[in-house]
């Protein structure tokens, strides 16, 4: 059964006071979650959809096909209904994109058996704060974890390590062990050790600030990750090594290679042999809007879900393969799924689109228009609020042949699905 996008944006409760579970729902949650006997709870700021996405599809190619929120409804409320709505939720596993504003609500009442951290950058500051608020609820979420819980962390992330490292529990770390690297990132947010204050020494980074880093004053180094992939990251679709096995992914940039490894170190810990976990994420479709190529009036659309000025910069990284001048949509709204406060398109490489062709569209289209603007950009072909209908215009004017790219926030991808018939839920 396919939802319509309209009926799913219900499916997001608590959206206005983000984190703020009632103790009924709590322990609701708990009631739910009792008879369960493995729970996998997936947290962070970027990539804790996917990787659900990636770690469902694992287990059900193992043969033990886990109970997911495949909706997104990753607030206490919208775990209940998930949870109330499934069957035989005893005998199957369960795996649970959690928001990281609501993680020390759900961790107490649900007792994981696995935690998975993504990282934790800049996202939302009206509702979030910076990065060091983040990280402190993810850190009082971990310490209520029971003591049998794994932990399944991002090792190219300072906070995630120091986090994990600190929690007195077993502990799995994921990285990246590629040949290029640069520096951090124009979007960095952690570049100060997380122990003592001093800024962090990077003899690489990946994306943003996740990369090798070590501490002169205290000695806080990157720890080593037990899965880890080596080699060189194409544009267009990561071939890589973990261990002595290549691993393929159709998904490109590496934030798709992070969202795979944190993936497989969960599938690992679960009992899942690699050669099942390397033939399904080689063949697992992507999220919907999450660097997902569709078909639209003749013409192939890249849609990619951007949200902070770390997934922008991962945008610039799947697109780098995209032929110039590039066919552009970009949509911006402001609603309570996104926060308010979307100053956060000034600390991104807007630049990159100098030379392209650009439409506008979303609530805040003139936000973005100023943007551009200060970015020297050619001033937008158009400049349309309705998200269908700026799509449409936008995928008319691009020649045949050439691809349209998409990059939107949250609720804009809710209003395009919408206009569009789309699925929310990977097929």
């Amino acid at each position: 059964m396919r939802l319509p996008v309209r009926a799913l944006v219900g499916a997001f409760p608590g959206r206005r006071a983000r984190g703020a579970a009632e103790p009924a729902g709590a322990a609701r949650l708990g009631a739910l979650l009792a008879r369960v006997r493995t729970l996998v709870l997936v947290t962070g700021t970027n990539g804790k959809s996917t990787t659900a996405h990636l770690i469902e599809g694992i287990l059900a190619r193992a043969g033990r096909f886990p109970i997911r929120n495949r909706d997104g409804a990753n607030l206490v409320d919208g775990l209940c209904a998930t949870l109330a709505s499934a069957r035989v939720i005893g005998r199957r596993p369960v795996v649970l994109e959690v928001d990281e504003g609501a993680l020390p609500e759900v961790v107490p009442p649900a007792r994981p058996s696995l935690l998975v951290v993504t990282n934790v950058f800049r996202d939302q500051l009206d509702r979030y704060g910076e990065v060091d608020a983040v990280a402190a609820r993810i850190r009082r979420a971990v310490a209520a974890t029971p003591r049998d819980c794994i932990l399944v962390g991002n090792a190219d992330d300072p906070a995630v390590a120091d986090i994990l490292l600190r929690a007195g529990r077993r502990a799995t770390f994921f990285g990246l062990d590629l040949a290029q690297g640069g520096p951090p990132g124009p979007s960095a947010d952690a570049v100060l050790c997380p122990r003592c204050g001093e800024s962090l020494t990077f003899s690489r980074a990946f994306l943003s600030h996740l990369g090798h880093y070590a501490c002169r004053r205290c000695g806080f180094v990157r720890p080593v990750p037990g899965v880890a992939a080596t080699g060189t990251a194409a544009p267009a679709g990561a071939a890589v090594g973990v261990g002595d096995r290549p691993m393929r992914l159709p998904a490109p940039g590496r934030h798709s290679l992070y969202n795979a490894l944190a993936a497989l170190a969960a599938a690992r810990e679960l009992g899942v042999p690699d050669r099942v976990s390397f033939r399904a994420l080689a063949s697992l479709p992507p999220m919907p809007g999450r660097s997902e190529w569709i078909a639209h009036r003749g013409r192939r659309v890249f849609l990619n879900l951007v949200k902070n000025p770390a997934g922008f910069e991962a945008a610039v990284d799947a697109l780098a393969v995209v032929p110039r001048p590039r066919h552009v949509l970009l949509l911006l709204n402001d609603r309570a799924a996104d926060g308010a406060d979307v100053s956060w398109i000034w600390d991104a490489e807007f630049e990159m689109f100098r030379g392209d062709r650009v439409w506008v569209g979303g609530s805040r289209a003139e936000a973005l228009a100023l943007r551009l603007k200060y970015a020297r950009v050619a001033p937008p072909l158009e400049l349309i609020r309705d998200h269908g209908r700026a799509l449409g215009v936008a995928a008319a004017a691009t020649p045949r042949g050439a691809p349209l790219c998409v990059l939107m926030n949250y609720s804009s991808m809710l209003d395009l699905f919408g206009a569009l018939r789309k699925d929310l839920r990977p097929a």
